[in-house]
């Protein structure tokens, strides 16, 4: 948001961007090793425990940096749980935290997901800890009672990040079918998650809520567009501000941590250039993604 367009926000909008803004010290409440790579943090932040499915966070950890979360799962009482991937030296510093360390949140932020509880069906295509700003959705889905398929896909069993959590949203609940897909065939069925997605969609007629590496959201993206189906897409790219200020994260003229994350078909027809292919480096260079 550029000072123009601040002006224009109504007072008790500012307000409440200002409040959000500001940075809030937790404590960890739990920490637990989820796979080889990715370690859940949960606090209690009564804020970030409101984001609507789909919002991030900006979390800081002291000395280190500061780095973008999706939210996992809320609880009613406050309670908020983050996946964290070991990438760099920021993610690295959180995988080192342990039982009542304390970081700094900010936020939730963003776009999220909209309408699924409204579609006659809902097909969820998430890929490794793309996940992680889904199961809200799922949560509601199975709380609410919707048809909804569940595609999760990772390398392997042990990559299959929350599947204890997704086994038991969709016991007994015969309106929700769980897909998990494993690129070596070692627990589900033996896919990538664009394949499933395309076998899923033949006679389908509801929206796709997706989040993963980008080259699969581009590819489920190309298969909706052609099959005329809706889509809501969570992406990501490097954020330094949280707030649409720095432009690090910029995508074909959109502010992903401002427009987005969460995007829908339209938006993302007129990021096609760069969608799945292109993503800006620390310094801001355009470079391709490998």
């Amino acid at each position: 948001m550029n000072l123009k367009q601040w002006g224009k926000q109504g007072f008790s909008l500012k307000i409440k961007l200002l409040k959000n803004d500001e940075l809030r010290i937790v404590k960890l409440r739990k920490v637990k090793d989820e796979t080889q790579t990715v370690k859940t943090l949960t606090f209690y932040d009564e804020k970030c425990a409101s984001a609507k499915p789909g919002q991030f966070i900006m979390v800081w950890i002291p000395n280190v940096d500061e780095v973008p979360m999706s939210i996992a799962l809320t609880s009613k009482n406050g309670l908020v749980t983050i996946a964290v991937k070991k990438v760099g030296d920021a993610t690295e510093a959180l995988h080192n935290l342990t039982f009542k360390d304390k970081i700094g949140v900010r936020g939730p932020y963003g776009t999220f997901f909209t309408n699924y509880l409204n579609s006659k069906e809902v097909i969820i295509a998430a890929g490794g800890t793309g996940i992680a700003p889904l199961m809200n959705v799922i949560k509601d889905l199975s709380v609410f009672k919707r048809s909804a398929k569940i595609i999760l896909g990772a390398e392997n069993k042990q990559e299959l990040l929350f599947l204890k959590e997704i086994k038991k949203l969709t016991l007994n609940k015969p309106f929700l079918k769980f897909i998990p897909a494993t690129i070596d065939g070692s627990y589900g069925v033996k896919s990538d998650v664009v394949s499933v997605v395309k076998e899923e969609i033949k006679n389908f007629h509801g929206q796709v809520l997706t989040c993963g590496p980008e080259p699969m959201i581009y590819k489920i993206f190309k298969l909706c567009v052609k099959k005329g189906i809706k889509l809501q897409a969570s992406l990501e790219r490097i954020m330094k501000c949280g707030v649409g200020v720095c432009g690090s994260c910029d995508l074909a003229g959109f502010r992903v941590c401002k427009d987005g994350p969460v995007f829908n078909i339209q938006s993302l027809k007129l990021m096609e250039e760069e969608l799945g292919f292109y993503k800006r480096s620390f310094s801001g260079e355009l470079i391709k993604i490998l």
